[in-house]
């Protein structure tokens, strides 16, 4: 089988934000392509294998190693933090584990099964498929959830201090898009389809023909969830940071008129 179908998937921040650039740039020709059909394009994928192949693990080493950092930091400073304190820092490990199997799951789709085949024909092509909408939401839910937590502590014992209500109504909102917008997707998720690849830049392949990657189409409500997602997240990150920069405002008009 042969289906061309793309997907809309913004990766992880941090060292991932240097990979949402290599991403982008990469899949230029696939926006493109997916942009004139709905379902099914008759047009081989010829974005750089070896850009793919080296970049990835390169980013995967990072990752890893800020992951490291931060659990060796987090080990020798535990005690001295409060408890609100640890669990921003349980958050910001969370994200970056959510980051790892991002990567892993593009080396996987991108670097080891177009040259291997080992999941084609079988559950695994559907799972790295599908993975990269469901990571993308997890991500910004437990992003959106830092950002918040944040938020509470820059103000917590003065006057600006977020009231619990508050606090509980934008928990609430992005705890449960983050569990319900994943379920959506997934009840709407079509069959992996397998995306011919020609990369231009290597010719050492046993077997061009069968040289592809597993992705799935964005078509139907699965394209409504998604946009509705995108919506949803850049709402909650405008939300936040208003709220943010009007006490920041606040703050630095009572410090003038204190002087």
């Amino acid at each position: 089988m042969k289906l061309i179908c793309h997907e809309k998937t913004p990766p992880p921040l941090n060292t991932q934000a240097i990979y949402l650039i290599f991403r982008i740039a990469l899949n230029a020709k696939v926006l493109v392509a997916s942009s004139m059909s709905d379902y099914c394009e008759t047009r081989d994928f010829t974005a750089s294998y070896l850009e793919y192949a080296v970049a990835i693990p390169i980013f995967i080493i990072l990752q890893l190693a800020l992951l490291i950092n931060t659990i060796l930091n987090e080990c020798k400073n535990s005690k001295r933090r409060s408890s609100k304190i640890q669990s921003l820092r349980i958050l910001f490990i969370m994200l970056q584990l959510v980051s790892l199997l991002e990567l892993c799951n593009d080396l996987a789709r991108f670097v080891i099964d177009p040259y291997t085949l080992m999941f084609r024909d079988n559950i695994l092509c559907d799972m790295v498929a599908i993975a990269p909408k469901l990571i993308v939401t997890i991500y910004y839910g437990i992003y959106l959830l830092q950002i918040l937590l944040r938020l509470h502590l820059s103000f917590k014992n003065s006057f600006l201090q977020i009231s619990k209500i508050t606090m509980i109504i934008l928990s609430l909102f992005i705890i449960i898009f983050s569990i319900v917008h994943p379920i959506l997707l997934l009840s709407s998720m079509h069959t992996a389809c397998l995306w011919s690849w020609k990369p231009v830049d290597f010719v050492f392949i046993s077997k061009p023909d069968d040289f592809a990657f597993c992705s799935t189409p964005n078509i139907g409500l699965i394209n409504l969830y998604l946009i509705f997602g995108t919506i949803w997240i850049a709402i909650t990150n405008i939300t936040l940071g208003i709220m943010f920069g009007v006490k920041l405002n606040k703050t630095l008009r009572y410090i003038k008129c204190e002087y």
